[in-house]
């Protein structure tokens, strides 16, 4: 079963989240002249962060709340967290902080039992988790500099994050298989949501600008995708980023067939092995690929739609590589596309027999 979700229109939730928030600010802006030095000294990030995260903690878990109280309760979750990242981001290493906050973020997303914020917690904890990693990986303290000179190291942290994504589905279904309650099972539904769409949006970043979108998407986006993207054949020098992209794809195309016998038909597996060698020359298409599949196969419509767009935005990213000559690019194009659409047509021919 589908964790609950709010059955309140949404125009009513948004009405008085809208409210709720306005009032919080002046409230905030009162504690924090009340306060004053003792915000920014010693313990006292420490204190008040986990104070606030204890007071929106306890409300946001009662059973029976009003919908104001609640929204108030979110900026304060709020405040408690920045609170903390603000203390812990001063006193120590930028990695470890931020493999600190992800795994708050974690212990939060499963303590709260609104669905919406474990997918926004989720989203959060996936972010925190890759940048820790990123930055120990590359031993740097400065994550633009991780950015602009090590792109391997972001490929490498994404793929991992999505191991951890799939590994999540396998625990959920071995709690739902053993016939547990279902709650630790629809956390995990939730929390895996806003994981695979950070993780979504992050590889697609990471192939860099899509075609036709450079100047009318935001500026921040732009640069961090063009500081993501890879300027060689493999991005960041990773000989094998193209060779694993490629395998994942042949991953889904067999877990694929297994899941649903339709697609084990030779048409289909052709539709694969054609993916694969696009793949090939774009690394982060495979671990889309396989997440498309998979929520697929899994019935998660909504993340295999997310997945589709992110397998799309980094198809169109082929067009700025550097790796490549125009003309080739244009080549591998011309092959792939007609051999696509001849298997499909053919697929479709032989179900209308």
């Amino acid at each position: 079963a589908r964790p609950d979700e709010d059955a309140r229109p949404w125009p009513v939730v948004l009405l008085t989240a809208l409210g709720a928030w306005l009032a919080v600010i002046p409230l905030v802006i009162v504690i924090g002249t009340l306060l004053g030095d003792l915000i920014a000294r010693d313990l006292g990030p420490y204190l008040i962060g986990a104070l606030v995260l204890a007071g929106a903690l306890v409300t946001l878990r009662s059973r029976s709340l009003p919908l104001f109280v609640e929204q108030l309760a979110v900026p304060a979750l709020m405040v408690g967290l920045g609170s903390l990242a603000f203390a812990i981001g001063r006193d120590l290493r930028s990695e470890l902080a931020a493999a600190i906050l992800g795994v708050l973020a974690l212990a939060l997303a499963a303590a709260l039992p609104r669905a919406w914020l474990r997918v926004l917690l989720g989203a959060a904890a996936a972010a925190l988790l890759s940048l820790a990693l990123i930055l120990a990986l590359g031993a740097s303290t400065a994550p633009l500099a991780v950015f602009r000179d090590g792109r391997h190291w972001v490929w490498l942290a994404l793929h991992l994050a999505l191991a951890v994504w799939l590994v999540g589905l396998w625990v959920q279904h071995a709690l739902l298989g053993q016939g547990a309650t279902g709650s630790a099972a629809s956390a995990l539904e939730a929390i895996g949501a806003g994981w695979l769409l950070t993780i979504l949006a992050g590889l697609a970043l990471h192939s860099g600008m899509t075609m036709l979108l450079g100047a009318s998407i935001d500026p921040m986006v732009r640069d961090l995708a063009q500081h993501l993207a890879p300027r060689d054949a493999a991005p960041g020098g990773i000989p094998w980023a193209s060779a694993v992209s490629a395998l994942l794809v042949l991953a889904a195309a067999l877990w694929g067939a297994r899941a649903w016998p339709g697609l084990g038909r030779p048409w289909v597996l052709g539709v694969g092995a054609g993916v694969a060698g696009l793949s090939w020359f774009l690394p982060s298409l495979g671990g889309v690929w396989l997440a498309l599949v998979v929520c697929a196969t899994t019935w998660r419509a909504r993340l295999a739609a997310a997945a589709a767009l992110a397998a799309a935005w980094i198809i169109g990213s082929f067009y700025y590589h550097l790796s490549l000559p125009l003309a080739h690019k244009a080549l591998i194009l011309i092959l792939a596309g007609p051999l696509l659409g001849a298997l499909v047509w053919l697929g479709n021919g032989r179900s209308a027999n």
